[in-house]
């Protein structure tokens, strides 16, 4: 089975086009019998994306730390997997997905793209990250690490690590 490891924001309310791209992408997950990823709560795209998995009758597992736990914040998973902090989560993250999507985010996801891409740089995994550019989103984040890599400070194979689908025709060939 696929795993798919999502990012996203865990905030609300958010814009229309952000909710409906991680409602589609649940719901691609769950259509094509692949497992979803994700930070285990119930706020936010977090939410959405994997309310849409389980509804096209998908799987989830959810990694949460234990403050977020006894905050309440747990969503209704079919697996937990319960880590001391936002460290674990990520290193049980990049263990259990195949391959990482960045919906839209904040600090956060930002962390979590930025952990992944440089872990896969030094070779501890080969899993790739795929910023989903709804609205535009990411646009700035490719101008920046466009920028870095034209001042030398990126590797020349970032592209393998981190890559960008403007669509959701170009973001399924990437990650199924």
């Amino acid at each position: 089975m696929r795993s798919i490891g999502v990012f996203c924001s865990s905030r609300t309310p958010l814009r229309a086009d952000y909710t409906e791209a991680a409602q589609r992408l649940g719901s691609e997950i769950g259509r094509r019998g692949a497992r979803l990823v994700y930070g285990g709560s119930k706020c936010g795209l977090m939410k959405v994306t994997a309310d849409a998995v389980h509804a096209a009758g998908g799987k989830t597992l959810g990694i949460i730390p234990d403050r977020l736990r006894e905050r309440g914040l747990q969503d209704d998973c079919d697996f937990t997997f319960y880590t001391a902090d936002l460290s674990d989560r990520k290193a049980a993250m990049i263990r259990e997905a195949d391959v990482f999507v960045a919906l839209p985010g904040g600090v956060g996801t930002l962390d979590e793209i930025f952990t992944v891409a440089a872990d896969s740089t030094l070779g501890y995994h080969d899993r790739a990250v795929v910023l989903y550019n709804v609205g535009g989103y990411w646009d700035a984040t490719r101008t920046m690490l466009e920028g870095m890599a034209g001042e030398g400070m990126l590797p020349a194979d970032i592209a393998e690590h981190i890559k960008y689908a403007d669509d959701e025709d170009s973001l399924y060939s990437l990650i199924f």
